[in-house]
């Protein structure tokens, strides 16, 4: 069962509706990251290759050698396939295995399993963090009890009374000054 039939049996199974639609253009997706196309339904050598700009034109693939993202290498001249190369035996295999993993159907306790993970991960990450501030928030009580006291114990200001010394002399005002501020 490939996975457009697994997927077709889960939507049927949770009855959502799904409709098909064929094309039939040959797209791949070059080293790059650049998507090719072709008019045909599947890569072979004479299939024209085009390269869709923003406006959805066709343009021809100019002259040379090309590779995919799986590694299959062609050579294109005058706009189509001249040699295609298999990628290597081994990258195959790999792609199959990726798109095994990725075509598995999880069950719904796997779903809830992997959630329920994902919480309990989540939850010891809080935990964390919340004894994080408790510590933090320790300190700065500990550090607010010891501030306390040398704050109290700082020198406390007498209460300056504004002094009228617009009729004294120079020398009345010099000892008015001293002695209302050494007391």
């Amino acid at each position: 069962m490939n996975i457009n039939q697994r997927v077709a049996a889960l939507f049927s199974k949770y009855s959502a509706m799904l409709s098909e639609e064929k094309v039939a253009l040959a797209t791949a997706i070059l080293e790059g990251g650049q998507e090719i196309q072709t008019e045909a339904e599947e890569w072979a050598i004479g299939v024209p290759v085009f390269v869709v700009n923003d406006e959805g034109e066709q343009i021809p693939l100019p002259d040379g050698d090309y590779t995919l993202e799986d590694g299959t290498k062609f050579v294109v001249t005058d706009g189509a396939i001249a040699e295609w190369m298999a990628p290597e035996v081994e990258e195959v295999e790999e792609a199959k295995e990726e798109e095994e993993k990725m075509s598995e159907v999880l069950t719904r306790e796997e779903v809830q399993s992997m959630i329920s993970e994902a919480i309990k991960s989540m939850s010891q990450e809080l935990k964390k963090i919340n004894k994080a501030i408790a510590e933090r928030d320790a300190q700065i009580e500990k550090l607010g009890k010891t501030a306390t006291p040398a704050i109290r114990k700082a020198p406390v200001q007498k209460e300056v009374k504004p002094l009228n010394l617009s009729n004294h002399s120079v020398a009345e005002r010099v000892a008015i000054i001293q002695n209302h501020f050494m007391q």
